[in-house]
């Protein structure tokens, strides 16, 4: 059965709302590079107008994730290896230094969360790794949990500069892949990472912190890039488009 659900939004409530729905589908690799965004067909599938639709792409393309096409819509963006490399290189020092502030400012309160969220993956993993529950249910689960570590450890820093800069070079499609081929071991691994930070914040040694932080990052860069000469994102790949899809809200 078709799921419709009319949300009456004004204009740029719209342009969020599709900007938000879209980009999540780059992230998670739904919409993969080379991927067509076209305006009538996304305004099809939204029930809106062409204008909160060109205000989404437009959206899109300030963060980097598509190029726009005039008149036409847009395209996923895809990512060769240098610039991959590039924006590892630009995570390294934002998050590095995000550690660093961590270990000097994090709350108790926050160390507690940190831990629960560590908790919470450890037994997702396992349960996964049993095939307890879906693989693909259990990665799901792991790329949010990673992300709301790694967002407490910037939010910890309590510089929102540094928050948006984070914002901004995480939500890419390539560092959600990343978790896609690490394969069990590899999660085990970054989980150890993950363990060893809070122990690093514990201790309120931002050397350490830092430290850590850059050696986890180095590890998802050579995962990705290993993971690249195999089946690069910057290969042609099969055009898709982003067609109308019954299950999305009318607006």
């Amino acid at each position: 059965m078709k799921r419709e659900q009319t949300v009456r939004l004004k204009s740029g409530d719209k342009a969020q709302f599709i900007y938000t729905e879209l980009r999540q589908e780059i992230v998670e690799g739904r919409l993969p590079p080379g991927a067509r965004l076209i305006e009538e067909k996304l305004a099809a599938r939204y029930g809106v107008s062409r204008t909160p639709i060109r205000e989404a792409l437009t959206l899109l393309e300030a963060d980097g994730l598509i190029i726009l096409q005039r008149n036409r819509g847009g395209v996923v963006r895809k990512y060769d290896k240098k610039e991959i490399y590039d924006i590892y290189d630009l995570r390294l020092l934002i998050e590095g230094y995000a550690a660093r502030r961590a270990a000097q400012r994090i709350t108790d309160a926050d160390l507690i969360v940190l831990k629960g969220l560590l908790s919470e993956a450890e037994e997702v993993l396992d349960r996964a790794g049993r095939g307890w529950m879906p693989w693909n249910d259990g990665l799901r689960r792991l790329v949010e949990n990673n992300v709301q570590f790694h967002r407490l450890i910037a939010r910890a820093g309590a510089n929102a500069f540094l928050e948006g800069l984070w914002e901004r070079y995480t939500f890419l499609p390539f560092v959600y892949r990343t978790l896609q081929v690490y394969g069990e071991e590899g999660l085990k691994t970054s989980l150890r990472q993950h363990r060893m930070l809070i122990e690093a914040f514990v201790a309120r040694d931002p050397d350490m912190a830092e430290s850590i932080m850059r050696t986890h990052l180095y590890t998802g860069r050579h995962a990705i890039l290993n993971a690249m000469s195999a089946s690069p994102l910057s290969e042609s790949q099969p055009t898709q488009e982003a067609e109308h899809d019954s299950t999305h809200s009318k607006l």
